[in-house]
């Protein structure tokens, strides 16, 4: 059984559930080509209909639902570009979120193992205490 993201129509690789995750199934678009190919095939078939004799309402019908085709063809492929574009803003904002978490880590792990020396006695204290922890002159 196939896949049903991966059914014909133009697929995005790489697009994952997270940064560096290339391993998520890719996510279908809808091509403008489609709507266009149906709406040739619509007019095609409402030509064959005015080449049959068939009464105007038929022919109408058929050149009504060509344009019913592209158009739903053109809206259907224009939201799949802005889903695409909302998942790479999404990925984008995680990549930063997760560059933010890691900075704050570092910089949580860097204040706890500063050390500053007092001018008085030379023990060493912590960055943010104000006075020394030997000989209690400020830091």
């Amino acid at each position: 059984m196939d896949d049903p993201d991966r059914i014909s129509g133009g697929i995005q690789p790489g697009i994952g559930t997270s940064y560096g995750d290339r391993s998520a199934p890719p996510i279908r678009t809808t091509t403008r080509a489609g709507a266009v190919v149906g709406f040739v095939a619509m007019i095609g078939a409402a030509v064959f209909l005015a080449f049959m004799g068939m009464p105007g309402f038929f022919v109408g019908f058929a050149i009504f639902a060509a344009f019913l085709v592209l158009i739903g063809g053109l809206a259907g492929s224009i939201s799949e570009e802005q889903r695409i574009m909302r998942a790479e803003e999404a990925e984008a904002e995680a990549k930063e979120r997760f560059k933010e978490e890691v900075a704050q880590s570092v910089k949580q792990k860097l204040e706890g193992t500063i050390k500053v020396r007092c001018r008085y006695c030379g023990a060493l204290n912590g960055e943010q205490d104000e006075k020394c922890e030997s000989c209690g002159a400020p830091l």
